[in-house]
């Protein structure tokens, strides 16, 4: 039980793509990854840790997947929204906001 319990109380975030092409899987993820860990920190909680996993199914629904060495901005395979940190400066209006807690989250 204590296996089954461990398991269940981990963090878990799941990302889910949506329909429109996207660069490969394992560099989607570590830009998901990326911008969380950007965002628990500008809200003063870089030390949370959470395990990431992804559903993807770019490589079902595309024959290749975008990518980021592409210059041709009318290439279909241009990838025209890489990730990129944000500005801290940007973030400091947000940092008085209140977030609601959602239930079971710490």
């Amino acid at each position: 039980m204590r296996i089954f319990n461990s398991l269940f109380n981990k963090k878990i975030i799941i990302g889910i793509h949506g329909l429109s092409n996207k660069v490969p899987n394992n560099l989607l993820e570590k830009w998901w990854i990326e911008s969380i860990k950007e965002g628990l920190s500008v809200i003063g909680h870089p030390e949370i840790f959470f395990v990431f996993k992804s559903v993807y199914w770019a490589d079902i629904l595309y024959e290749k997947p975008l990518n980021i060495k592409e210059k041709n901005k009318k290439s279909p395979l241009y990838e025209d929204e890489p990730y990129l940190p944000g500005n801290p400066e940007d973030y400091k209006n947000l940092l008085g906001v209140k977030l609601k807690k959602i239930s079971g989250c710490n």
